[in-house]
């Protein structure tokens, strides 16, 4: 029972960072935090989030379209500078879309700061 002082512990000290490290982490790492996204609970289990992972010029052309398309991110870096951007996508018709996106997001969260990754 130990265990679950050390996922509150987890839990309390996980904050969201806006000041990246310039270089990537390794991709065993982002496969591990993303493997923590895939085993969060899903509506009905339909398991129907899916990820795409952005690195290099692809995150710069990424936040180049939200800067683009929202009025409060025009002239910003979305990304605040991240090396890797991991977008959680899901199914349009999907009643639970944003729910299941929210859980996976906060299993990725916790598994990144798990491990040093600031998220």
């Amino acid at each position: 029972m130990e265990n679950y002082k050390i996922s509150l512990e987890l839990i309390r000290r996980r904050r969201s960072c806006r000041a990246f490290e310039q270089e990537a982490p390794a991709r065993e790492l982002l496969e591990e935090i993303i493997e923590a996204g895939r085993y969060a609970p899903s509506g009905m289990n339909s398991q129907r989030t899916r990820f795409v992972v952005a690195q290099g010029e692809k995150v710069k052309e990424l936040s180049a379209i939200v800067s683009r398309l929202r009025e409060d991110y025009q002239d910003k870096d979305c990304t605040y500078g991240a090396p890797v951007l991991v977008v959680v996508t899901n199914k349009e018709e999907n009643p639970n879309a944003k729910a299941d996106a929210g859980c996976v997001m906060q299993n990725m969260m916790l598994a990144a700061s798990a491990v040093g990754v600031g998220s």
